[in-house]
């Protein structure tokens, strides 16, 4: 295959068939995990890199050039996480003659030319390429597999955005997908074969495919947040979390029925109400986290242990914060040093909540005991994580001044 301009990772040889990247390694998830397709869904990761715009020229070394390299090894590693190897693609937006001299600096490249060098030191696949149109054209040969197109400007979009996208790829992989937010289309976009193939012949555009493909249920907003210093710590922030809106779209993009739907948002209100009163008191507990995890806690109900299964997968998804809460909300013990975090608040807030109505710990544990009254075992363990729910409430009912049970009546009701 010939590609105009230059490949930093072999030789190029018109005669070589087109390759296949490695598939996702077997994870060893448990029989019962929710998700199966994700683990070894067929995608090429395309990572592209255009001139950023405070580069007067593009070739010249700038700090638009080191933000770019911040990029690509944020991208790499998301990627290399998911046990997919990503194809860089430099769209220098030059004739290829010119591309080919570089523009040296004391006898280095400098500018893009320089970065390929960086991403071909760190093992990566790196093509200099002149135009779009030549990208599309030469992706459609070189890959035998559909495409992440994935825009090194914008390099913050979460792993769980990534899982979802390879879901619906295992499931459907002749449609096109890419997430949302309240800017429009994010980013990567999975590009099916077939629209791939319209890119490289000019018969459609990526706006128009992004715009068709976006799923409103696949909300991210990190997905078009673009590359930015300043942004660094915030979206590292929340990248291992999600915010309530988010948590939302993916229980339903998860098809939860509506009645788990209820019952999740009535515990997420009822922890994200606890949490702003103890906010009010002075105490820095995250309202969004619980609230998010209130929403996701019962993300794994009809499997065994729906709990475990729960915090495995969010952590598979990258959402360690939301995992620590939902897998201890069935049962947990506060130790007397710890601070009331928004695990215990979620925690306490589904033992009120059944369904989506209010009722009191004795009456929601005593419904349990009921239903297994013949069985002691069960029935003693139940008492056990009755006393553990009520000694909560009282250490809550202590440092808020105000009983949580009247919290979540009020909040319900």
């Amino acid at each position: 295959m010939t590609v105009q301009g230059q490949d930093f990772g072999r030789t190029a040889n018109s005669e070589e068939a087109p390759f296949r990247f490695r598939p996702s390694r077997p994870f060893r998830y448990p029989d019962d995990f929710p998700w199966k397709g994700a683990l070894h869904a067929r995608a090429v990761p395309v990572i592209m890199f255009k001139p950023l715009a405070d580069q007067k020229n593009a070739l010249s070394g700038t700090k638009g050039e080191e933000r770019l390299f911040a990029a690509a090894q944020r991208l790499l590693a998301l990627y290399h996480n998911l046990n997919l190897e990503p194809l860089f693609v430099i769209h220098a937006g030059l004739p290829a003659k010119e591309l080919s001299k570089g523009h040296k600096k004391k006898g280095k490249p400098g500018g893009l030319p320089a970065l390929a060098c960086k991403m071909a030191l760190l093992g990566c696949r790196v093509f200099l390429l002149a135009g779009e149109r030549e990208m599309w054209k030469a992706l459609e040969n070189l890959v035998s597999d559909p495409v992440l197109f994935h825009p090194a400007a914008f390099p913050y979009t979460r792993r769980s955005t990534l899982c979802c996208l390879l879901e619906l790829a295992a499931n459907s992989p002749k449609i096109s997908h890419c997430p949302c937010s309240l800017a429009g289309p994010g980013w990567p976009i999975y590009l099916a074969k077939g629209d791939l193939a319209s890119l490289a012949l000019g018969t459609a555009s990526l706006d128009d495919i992004a715009r068709q493909a976006q799923d409103k249920d696949l909300l991210d907003e990190l997905s078009t947040l673009p590359q930015d210093p300043l942004q660094e710590r915030y979206a590292s922030l929340l990248q291992k979390s999600l915010s309530p809106e988010e948590a939302l779209a993916l229980l339903r993009f998860l098809n939860v029925p509506e009645r788990g739907i209820a019952h999740a948002m009535a515990v997420g209100r009822t922890a994200k109400v606890l949490a702003m009163h103890y906010i009010l008191k002075g105490e820095p507990v995250d309202e969004a986290l619980s609230c998010a995890a209130g929403y996701v806690h019962d993300i794994a109900k009809g499997f065994g242990h729906h709990e475990k299964i729960g915090g495995h997968f969010l952590d598979f998804l990258g959402l360690s914060d939301l995992a620590r809460c939902v897998r201890d909300h069935r049962d947990l013990v506060l130790a007397k040093d710890e601070d009331v975090s928004p695990r215990e608040l979620v925690y306490l807030a589904d033992k009120y909540c059944f369904g989506p109505r209010f009722v009191p710990l004795e009456r929601r544990f005593g419904m349990k005991m009921e239903l297994f009254a013949d069985n002691e075992k069960a029935v003693a363990g139940i008492q056990k994580r009755l006393s553990h729910a009520l000694a909560l409430e009282k250490r809550i009912r202590r440092e808020l001044k105000k009983s949580p049970a009247d919290i979540a009546r009020d909040t319900l009701n």
